[in-house]
């Protein structure tokens, strides 16, 4: 039939007659798709004898001299329902059909191949989907499309060969769906396209079809943004040795200690997208590295989450007020992506979904509700509800229920970096956790990129982000989608977790309890906060003195003050009996706060009553609260 399509048949027998194109393995064969592919890829290069790039064997075979690779991208959204759960992958095999009158040039290549049909370029696989009957992808990947010279299309055609396999441990991979389809019949432009798939062992009225489409070349050059989510319940019982709350729950969400985080996050997106004075955005981004990097975080149009429910609280709050949140037309700004999950390990339960679809965004909306009831809002703020979440690929079963191998993770980073690398935005954001950060990073930054910041870069690499911190990184990718971290940069204060000796369990200790010490860390959020807002308002208020003044204001500060990498002495801890919540209680404005942190951080005013309070109780009482902002 000329490798015409594949309808959508019976089985059995159709299937069967959608020969599986011949697989090159060695020999003369091999040579000649070496050949093919060596001579394809080195085109755009300056060459004087082509042939030269050829062996002995195969410069005049008829393949080489007639087909070239073009690089072209497909991405598959999703398969039509089976009939039954499974673990399935796509494979597509670009291929040439040899019609009968011309089959002679495949003398070298195999003497059983009467179907003409061969597979000229490299296998492209989408990875592996489990136990789902709608298995959705929704990512991109480069294709080698054979492109036949003049003499070569008639007695030709190129063909894109479909195989779609349940993946099996015990019985190994079996085929259970194929299609051939003639290159001509794939459209050309970017609406989507249904290929019916011939089962091999259908049910009773079952019909699959394959969903995609045709991509834009994306382009080389990208900065993709990761940030740590805020602090979780699995934190927190990870740090207190408390193993009950560790094994007994599985996808933690955010504490109140991680809520502030978030929030704190949210508040200096805002400041630094409404900063319209040059002091203020030095005191940001006081390098140039700095403000190269906030500037593309700021004009971010891609803003991605692992589907975790951590991850998703904070990506919610964090990024409710970022530009593009703002002025997208799109219902859904914000996407779910399984491969951004954070690694499984021996007894993670923390990485172990709960929820599927709705379910995960319903979840995460519950135990938010949950945490902000202790806030004077007492309800979640609707610039967090109206944040849209496409739900992807998160459908089906997108966590692992067993530790991760080595290679499977490796597998997955990978995935993921061709899903950026194949996007069509240049700036993307991407809220995931600490060990999948550093992995990213060890496995993707190249020398050049290490040499720019050496110290930072070895720290990357063993240590941990904090809490809510935001890495920026400057990305080049291949042609297969493989990126090479050029630069990096850290974003809003963001620290590095060194490794530290174990600290005592929380029975072993003499003084506060645990409450106190969560208290204490909360207390310590909103201080730093209050220091980094009053720095940058000094500023704000010098730029606009000189403005109208033509010199410096009296306070002494210039434009060249930014936020200091290090805060100042902690103040003294609040009395045990307070909680973390009353530290935020009072109703406060975004005046009151930066008059808080510009008189009352490191030290009291002069003069000032505090009622035989102690300084922290002082302060806690003048509404320091980030949750009103």
């Amino acid at each position: 039939d000329g490798g015409g399509g594949g309808g959508g048949g019976s089985g059995g027998e159709a299937f069967n007659k959608l020969c599986e194109p011949v697989q090159i393995t060695a020999g003369a064969g091999m040579e000649v798709i070496k050949a093919i592919t060596r001579f394809s890829t080195r085109l755009s290069l300056t060459v004087k004898s082509p042939s030269s790039l050829l062996t002995k064997e195969t410069k005049n075979h008829p393949l080489v001299e007639g087909i070239r690779l073009k690089p072209s991208y497909l991405r598959l959204m999703r398969l039509s329902s089976f009939a039954r759960p499974m673990d399935t992958y796509v494979v597509i095999k670009p291929c040439v059909y040899v019609k009968p009158s011309q089959q002679h040039i495949l003398r070298h290549l195999n003497n059983s191949n009467k179907h003409g049909l061969v597979q000229v370029s490299e296998n492209v696989c989408f990875p592996v989907k489990r136990q789902t009957e709608r298995p959705t992808w929704n990512c991109c990947r480069r294709v080698l499309l054979p492109e036949l010279s003049r003499q070569f299309k008639i007695g030709m055609d190129t063909v894109l060969f479909f195989q779609v396999f349940a993946k099996s441990n015990l019985m190994g991979d079996q085929e259970i769906a194929r299609a051939r389809v003639p290159l001509k019949d794939i459209r050309q432009d970017e609406k989507l396209m249904s290929i019916p798939l011939v089962l091999k062992s259908p049910s009773e009225g079952e019909r699959v079809a394959m969903i995609l489409q045709r991509a834009r070349v994306p382009p080389r050059h990208k900065t993709v943004f990761f940030i740590r989510h805020g602090e979780s319940i699995w934190n927190e019982a990870q740090r207190d040795m408390d193993l009950g709350t560790m094994f007994s729950q599985t996808d933690h969400g955010l504490n109140e200690v991680g809520l502030m985080q978030a929030l704190a996050l949210q508040h200096k997106i805002q400041v630094a997208s409404e900063a319209d004075d040059v002091g203020m955005m030095k005191a940001l981004a006081p390098t140039t590295r700095h403000q190269k990097f906030l500037s593309a975080f700021l004009n971010s149009d891609s803003l991605l989450s692992s589907p975790l429910t951590r991850a998703l609280q904070t990506a919610m709050v964090a990024l409710a007020l970022h530009p593009h949140t703002i002025r997208s037309k799109r219902p859904n700004v914000l996407t779910l992506v399984a491969d951004a999950r954070e690694k499984r390990n021996l007894g993670g339960r923390d990485t172990q979904g709960q929820a599927l679809g709705q379910e995960i965004i319903d979840r995460a909306l519950n135990e938010l509700q949950i945490q902000f009831k202790n806030t004077p809002q007492k309800e979640v703020p609707e610039e967090i509800k109206r944040v849209g979440i496409n739900i992807n690929d998160c459908t089906q079963i997108w966590w692992n229920s067993n530790a991760e191998s080595a290679d499977a993770f490796n597998e997955r980073l990978d995935n993921l970096a061709k899903h950026l690398g194949f996007m069509r935005s240049t700036s993307i954001v991407v809220t995931s956790h600490s060990h999948f950060i550093r992995a990213f990073f060890k496995r993707f930054i190249c020398k050049e990129g290490a040499g720019s910041q050496p110290e930072l870069s070895e720290s990357l690499q063993r240590d941990l982000l904090c809490n809510g911190g935001v890495i920026g990184l400057d990305l080049e990718f291949t042609s297969a989608g493989i990126p090479r971290i050029m630069d990096f940069c850290l974003l809003f204060d963001t620290k590095i977790k060194t490794k530290k000796t174990k600290s005592p369990k929380s029975s072993q200790l003499d003084g506060p309890s645990k409450q106190h010490q969560r208290s204490k860390s909360a207390y310590r959020i909103v201080d730093n906060f209050k220091l980094s807002m009053s720095n940058i308002d000094r500023v704000q208020s010098s730029s606009r003195s000189r403005n109208s003044n033509g010199k410096a204001s009296d306070s002494g500060v210039t434009t060249k003050t930014s936020i200091p990498n290090t805060p100042q002495s902690p103040p003294p801890p609040p009395p045990p009996h307070r909680e973390a919540s009353k530290l935020i209680s009072s109703q406060g404005s975004r005046s009151q706060l930066n008059r808080a942190g510009g008189g009352a951080v490191g030290k009291e005013s002069k003069g000032e009553e505090t009622d035989g309070l102690s300084p922290s109780e002082a302060r806690a009482r003048k509404g320091s609260s980030i949750l009103d902002l």
